[in-house]
Order: structure tokens, then C-alpha cells, then sequence
């Protein structure tokens, strides 16, 4: 982040305030964890108002800025996905960005900026009072958070509450289907299981993922299950069960029991987003005969 700093006008026609902005500055951003270089400006008063990055470390859904300034009290900080206006001297930040009131501990200032989106640039504005014979300092710069490039979802442990067979019908001919709303269906399982039985899911069936993906804050996760109703193995005569095409269903007919158990996954963030995040769903009580649970993992890596 270039750093610019300007002084805000003052009300003191007796001196003349020059700016001489200093020759290096301020860096933050496309090298994310390293700080570098100092802004200051001279006002023609008994001192230099200073502001000084001490670091940077910028991750995929929150960021940590800390600088030191020259005054005792504290530091406005505002952050928006929009640059600042300059006018009258003065930069200001758009309406919608987020600010705080930072106060210096142990001799520097620092912040959590939290919220953000990856892969986006972030314009920061550090505001010092006015504070003996200091004048009011600002500072100006960017960073840009970390991209998402891959996420995976793992379907972990199906759990068969009751496998839609009644007397007489497929003796718990089951099929399983898994998507995400990051990839599509996968082709069909055949893994019979009786009501009341737990079966782990294996890596290459329920491990998916995709590299660079275009997700929001959340992610839909999804198993769908399917009970074949007439005996026999693949039942052409009712459609092929080895692949699903459109939308998670629900329902009953004289070939299969359909059910199916969603989630919607909200990514972690913070200190926590390159962690596993669990989930769970189960079937809606609105299921057919076919009702069961699975639970699993989500994982985002950033770079």
C-alpha cells in the first residue's frame, strides 16, 4: 500500500504549514506479512507527524494492520473496497466502510480487520489527532486479501434410519448420490444398507472438490439417496441408477423411495478459515419412506 500523508487545514493564519511528504513509503499489500518503510510529513511545527507501518499480514477473510505513530492517543482507521476522496487536503472514506478506533499498546497500534471477502483490494486511511504541536495526520494506502484456490468437500458417515423397504420389496437396494453447489453430481454409489446401520463413505467417493472456485461466504452440500424398489440389479425399465441428473427429490413410485439430506455450509473465517469445518444434515420430515443422515467436513485453502 503507497502511503501519502497530508496534514488536515488548520486555523492558524500566523504560520505558514508546508507539506514535504518523505521520500519513502508505505507498503502494504501485494507483500502480504511484510512491512516496510515509514510516511511523514513536516509542518513547519516543532515536530514531524509520523506514522510508521510495523507490519502486515493479510489473509483470505480478515487482515492484521499494525503501525506506531508519533502521538500518544489513538488512531482513526477506516477500510472500504473503494478508494478515499481527496478534498480540501482531507482524504475521506465512503459511507460504507468500516472504521475503528484504535489505541496504542506497548507502543504500537493494532487491528483486526475482519469480514472481507478473498481476493479483493482493500483501501485503508489512518487518521491522527491533532495532539500538542502536532498536527491532525492521515495516511492512505491498499491491501489485497488472499484468493480462495481450492475447496473440498468430504462426506465422512451415513447413517440409515430407515432404509424405505417394507415386506416384500429390494431388500435395501440403495444408492447414493453426492454435490455440492461447487461441483456437480458424482455418479451413483450402489451401497445397500438395512434401517439402523452406519457405513463410512470412501475417499474417492465422497471427496469433492475444485481447484480456483467462484463461492460466497457459504457452500451447499448435498447427498442424495435412492432405493430401488424392483428386484434386480440396475433396473433399466425404471431409468438408470447410476446417474442423477437435475435437483436434490423427494418422493415415492412403483420403482424407487427418494430422499435426500442438504446443508447450507458457512465457510470459516478468521483465525479458523484454513481449518475443517464440520457439517451435518439429515433427511426433511417431509421424507418418503428413505430417511437418513450423513455428516462430513468443509476445507478452503487461500494463497
Amino acid at each position: 500500500m503507497k502511503i501519502t500523508t497530508r496534514p488536515r487545514p488548520t486555523s492558524r493564519p500566523a504560520r505558514r504549514i508546508g507539506l514535504r511528504v518523505a521520500a519513502t513509503s508505505l507498503v502494504m499489500a501485494s507483500l502480504i506479512g511484510t512491512a516496510a518503510g515509514t510516511a511523514s510529513a513536516d509542518f513547519g511545527l516543532s515536530s514531524k507527524a509520523k506514522i510508521t507501518q510495523t507490519g502486515l499480514a493479510a489473509h483470505g477473510t480478515w487482515a492484521n494492520l499494525r503501525w506506531t505513530a508519533n502521538v500518544s492517543s489513538w488512531t482513526l482507521i477506516r477500510i472500504s473496497t473503494t478508494p478515499p476522496t481527496l478534498k480540501d487536503g482531507f482524504w475521506t472514506s465512503p459511507p460504507d466502510s468500516t472504521y475503528g478506533v484504535v489505541y496504542k499498546q506497548n507502543g504500537e497500534y493494532s487491528y483486526n480487520a475482519l469480514d472481507l471477502k478473498p481476493n479483493t483490494k482493500y483501501h485503508v486511511v489512518l487518521t491522527t489527532p491533532a495532539e500538542g504541536d502536532l498536527a491532525l495526520t492521515q495516511a492512505v494506502g491498499q491491501f489485497t486479501t488472499k484468493r480462495i484456490v481450492s475447496i473440498k468437500a468430504t462426506f465422512d458417515q451415513v447413517h440409515v434410519s430407515d432404509d424405505g423397504d417394507g415386506f416384500g420389496k429390494g431388500a435395501g437396494d440403495l444408492w447414493w448420490y453426492f454435490s455440492t453447489s461447487f461441483t456437480p453430481w458424482t455418479d451413483g454409489w450402489y451401497r445397500p444398507t438395512s434401517s439402523g446401520d452406519s457405513f463410512t463413505v470412501p475417499a474417492e467417493r465422497g471427496e469433492l472438490g475444485a481447484l480456483n472456485p467462484y463461492v460466497g461466504k457459504s457452500v451447499t452440500v448435498t447427498l442424495q439417496g435412492r432405493d430401488d424398489d424392483v428386484a434386480g440389479f440396475k433396473d433399466f425399465g425404471c431409468g438408470l441408477f447410476d446417474k442423477w441428473i437435475g435437483e436434490p427429490a423427494i418422493g415415492s413410485n412403483n420403482c424407487a423411495d427418494l430422499s435426500y439430506a442438504s446443508t447450507l455450509v458457512e465457510l470459516p473465517t478468521y483465525v479458523w478459515e484454513d481449518q475443517p469445518k464440520p457439517f451435518a444434515a439429515s433427511t426433511p420430515s417431509s421424507r418418503t419412506p428413505l430417511g437418513f443422515s450423513v455428516t462430513g467436513t468443509i476445507q478452503v485453502t487461500y494463497a
